[in-house]
């Protein structure tokens, strides 16, 4: 083996070192990221959901002159004149919460929101997500 073949073998061998190391840094730099992503789409869902769950919920309102109790629950809105055809889960496959009237003043009619991410019940604080116009889902999973 010449030594020009040695040295082009040892070249070759410190870029791929070099390209190796450089992907490691770049996974570990780029992977957390996007194993966020997958949170900020469910917690997105579920503020949409909730949205629509605060319409259907206006919607009854206005044909029975009051929303439904928590003994009613929003499976009322799937009774009442088809409102809605199914009630929808959370991003993460949790049940919506909702009692009225209110008891921890969501809103000052009801009370609207998911466990979140942990699926606990936390009384509205916490973990869980409202449902309030103004809810931000990146300042959310930062905290949770």
């Amino acid at each position: 083996m010449s030594k020009n073949t040695k040295l082009i073998i040892i070249i070759i061998s410190v870029i791929t070192f070099l390209i190796g190391v450089a992907l490691i840094i770049v996974s570990l730099l780029i992977v957390p990221k996007l194993q966020a992503r997958p949170d900020v789409a469910r917690c997105t869902k579920t503020i949409y959901d909730m949205k629509a769950l605060s319409s259907a919920l206006d919607l009854y309102k206005l044909k029975t002159h009051r929303y439904p109790t928590t003994q009613q629950g929003l499976e009322i809105l799937l009774v009442s004149d088809g409102i809605l055809k199914d009630l929808p889960n959370d991003g993460w496959q949790g049940k919506y919460q909702y009692a009225s009237p209110a008891n921890i003043s969501i809103t000052k009619y009801y009370d609207l929101y998911s466990f979140g991410k942990n699926g606990k019940d936390d009384l509205g604080q916490k973990d869980d997500i409202p449902a309030t116009e103004n809810f931000d889902c990146q300042q959310y999973l930062k905290h949770n």
